[in-house]
């Protein structure tokens, strides 16, 4: 008796632990006033959270969206995310439950943002490595999920938005912000469709590689650093990424850009500049660079890259907008 006793005991324990380490409370600390909007988005944050959380646990390869208040687009966004990298909310040692208070940020199109959600991400093959990483959730104004992102980190955000000169400026940084992070998202979850909407059709896309020079001094031989630079149409581009996204060939791909610099043209303020390091990490190979990309934000809806260069960092030359001949 004490036996059964026991055995039930500890498992209604471990069971109250699994359960606790799934729990999530949401909370909207400020930027709406509609009370119901409010009591909608901390709702279907804390669900969506807590199913992510309880499928990550459980080591489920589908996820259920039943009870989510949730549109195609956003839903298919996580399942193809799920389908390389599972996901849970970041619990810092000896934390059972998650507790996340974060403003509601407005967007264009009557969409509302939550940012700088904590997760852990866990590559569903290859190797079991759990790495740190934000993420957004936005919602319609009924407060229905309408995408998902991974995103850059709260203190990035808040720089990018400080340098901003005037509210129109501080508005596309937002977007432009938005379109970033789900440039980010498409590498990850391998979403071809994305690129092809997002490259312009006459889009330049410039690769540098470092090279070993055998120079002859008066001293001795010794080797110099050069850098040649290929470049790539979008169809060439977008081919090179449909084998580098193949899962035979790269079962892991995690791409993280961080340390962006958002620069509005001078001349011509539909085009917005990103300078930022950009982490390439997938199973056959990894590096780090310098990544450089000129937006066009002629439909701000459906902003469009025109520009996206990748430099070694020991490449001291680094592109600008000047290097480039924009269309008015």
């Amino acid at each position: 008796m004490k036996k059964i006793f026991l055995t039930l005991f500890l498992g209604l324990a471990l069971n109250a632990v699994a359960i606790a380490s799934s729990s999530v409370t949401f909370v909207v600390r400020n930027g709406i006033d509609d009370p119901t909007l409010k009591t909608n988005i901390e709702s279907q944050a804390t669900k969506l959270l807590e199913m992510l959380n309880e499928a990550q646990e459980a080591g489920k390869n589908t996820l259920n969206f039943n009870g989510l208040n949730i549109n195609d687009e956003a839903r298919q966004t996580i399942l193809l995310i799920w389908k390389y990298q599972h996901m849970h909310v970041w619990l810092d040692e000896g934390e059972e439950e998650a507790y996340i208070e974060e403003t509601v940020l407005s967007m264009r199109g009557n969409q509302y943002q939550v940012r700088n959600i904590p997760m852990r991400m866990q590559t569903v093959k290859g190797e079991a490595k759990k790495e740190y990483n934000e993420v957004s959730i936005n919602f319609d104004r009924r407060g229905c999920i309408v995408d998902f992102n991974i995103t850059m980190s709260k203190q990035q955000y808040g720089e990018i938005l400080k340098n901003a000169v005037d509210v129109e400026d501080e508005y596309n940084r937002k977007m432009l912000a938005h379109w970033m992070d789900q440039l980010q998202t498409a590498y990850n979850m391998r979403d071809m469709s994305f690129f092809e909407a997002v490259f312009s059709e006459d889009a330049l896309i410039i690769t540098g590689k470092r090279k070993m020079v055998r120079q002859h001094t008066d001293a001795r031989l010794r080797d110099q650093a050069a850098f040649e630079y290929n470049v790539s149409t979008k169809k060439e581009y977008l081919s090179k990424l449909a084998k580098i996204f193949n899962p035979k060939a790269n079962p892991q791909i995690n791409i993280l850009f961080t340390d962006k610099k958002y620069r509005r043209h001078g001349g011509n303020p539909r085009y917005y500049m990103v300078d930022c390091t950009q982490h390439w990490n997938t199973t056959s190979y990894s590096d780090v660079g310098h990544l450089f990309v000129i937006w066009d934000f002629k439909d701000p809806e459906s902003p469009q890259i025109l520009v996206r260069v990748w430099q070694h960092p020991d490449d001291t030359k680094k592109y600008t907008a000047k290097d480039f001949v924009l269309p008015n």
